[in-house]
């Protein structure tokens, strides 16, 4: 199914739009189109194949994360809520049941800012979407940004799980060039933290994230 709706030709026209809006609307500061949808769904998929979820549950999450963000084509205010209702209307057009829908959109309706939801599909999405911020997501508008200019020294994101011990290991891999204190006023590095915190409590695990060497934590 994941597959089918991945090769659909209206989603790749989206994503073909949507990659010519945010190339040239100075409005974005970071991109939401293929690459990070990308990153999203393998992040999505790595972290559920590690804590055993079975192979249909792992689409349906995919699916959530291949049409989060669609409804950027519109603009990024509101757009988990157009998301939404274009992945409803697409559903009903191809007659689409995974026989887990409601989650899925729920999902996608809540990837913004529904912290705390009671559904692993979109405690990983969240997850999953909020972690991508490596410099591969800053868009140009991005680097005049104070905050989310800094995005462009984190270099990698590891993500490892442990189901035997319950513990859930996140490192930032971040270039010395970073003004530290600066990323950590931007206002989005508070929306990953609650992602992990929620995902790490869907799934009954201890968390630790790292800056490099040392063990990351919000002074809020």
């Amino acid at each position: 199914m994941y597959e089918r709706i991945r090769e659909d030709k209206y989603i790749e026209e989206i994503f073909d739009k949507l990659e010519i809006e945010e190339q040239n609307d100075n409005n974005f500061w970071a991109y939401h189109g293929e690459i990070h949808t990308m990153n999203v769904i393998s992040v999505v998929e790595n972290i559920l194949v590690q804590l055993n979820y079975d192979s249909v549950f792992v689409e349906h999450a995919k699916i959530a994360a291949l049409l989060h963000d669609m409804g950027v084509i519109y603009g990024k205010e509101n757009h988990a809520l157009n998301s939404y209702n274009m992945a409803k209307e697409y559903f009903g057009r191809n007659n689409i049941d995974t026989g887990n829908n409601e989650d899925i959109l729920d999902a996608i309706l809540n990837h913004s800012n529904g912290f705390g939801r009671n559904n692993p599909i979109a405690a990983a999405l969240m997850f999953a979407d909020k972690i991508d911020i490596k410099k591969d997501r800053v868009a140009k508008e991005g680097y005049n940004v104070v905050g989310m200019r800094q995005l462009q020294y984190i270099n990698d994101i590891k993500i490892n799980i442990d189901i035997i011990d319950k513990h859930l290991h996140i490192l930032f891999v971040v270039d010395e060039l970073a003004d530290r204190q600066e990323l950590e006023s931007f206002y989005f590095i508070d929306k990953v933290f609650k992602a992990i915190a929620g995902f790490a409590k869907e799934n009954g695990l201890d968390y630790k994230v790292f800056y490099n060497s040392d063990i990351w934590e919000l002074n809020k």
